[in-house]
């Protein structure tokens, strides 16, 4: 039975079989009302909140330059001056990356006076290195692959006087623990020949 055949029915019952030509429409219905908002659960207004932006970090410190050196110099017998010159730019230069400072000075003069007669652009000519192909070369003369090892970043030329002295000093250290116990050095102060390192 529809709706609207009961609803018709009910009338005719309630009237008490009395015929009355009505006619009811059934309700839809009641649609769910939206819940209202009491004070407890109303939306917070907004509040204005005060917020401090944390100040900026301050910039970090420039990095420091490498410390300088001389320009390749001319080949040819270096003077004393010179030689001081370089080997204060080289221990400079092992400070700024994080290493002990020369300080047996006369070892490293003398090891530049046998090693190359104070020449920068010194060659070795007749040892067994010279005859395998790698002779050695500069101011402390090195080997090139030995060189390559022992040179620190941004010092990269072997004919260089602070290059070479840089790289000599480093693997002279490594090998004998520091430039005053250099074979070379060890002897000439004892009164016996020098020997190369």
């Amino acid at each position: 039975m529809t709706r609207r055949a009961a609803a018709l029915l009910l009338v005719v019952v309630l009237l008490g079989g009395t015929t009355v030509s009505l006619f009811v429409e059934p309700r839809p219905p009641p649609e769910a009302e939206p819940p209202r908002l009491t004070s407890a659960s109303s939306p917070a207004s907004p509040v204005a909140t005060t917020t401090t932006a944390a100040p900026p970090d301050p910039p970090a410190p420039p990095v420091p330059a490498p410390p300088p050196r001389d320009p390749m110099p001319a080949c040819g017998v270096a003077t004393a001056a010179q030689l001081d010159r370089w080997i204060d730019q080289a221990s400079a230069a092992l400070v700024w990356h994080g290493e002990a400072p020369i300080t047996d000075r006369a070892a490293v003069h003398l090891m530049i006076a046998y090693e190359s007669s104070a020449n920068p652009c010194a060659i070795n000519e007749w040892d067994s290195n010279y005859w395998a192909g790698t002779p050695s070369k500069g101011l402390i003369q090195a080997i090139g692959p030995t060189f390559s090892a022992w040179q620190l970043p941004g010092y990269p030329d072997i004919y260089h006087p602070v290059d070479s002295i840089i790289a000599g000093i480093r693997y002279a250290r490594n090998r004998y623990g520091s430039e005053s116990r250099v074979p070379g050095v060890v002897n000439v102060r004892a009164g016996r020949g020098y020997v190369g390192y």
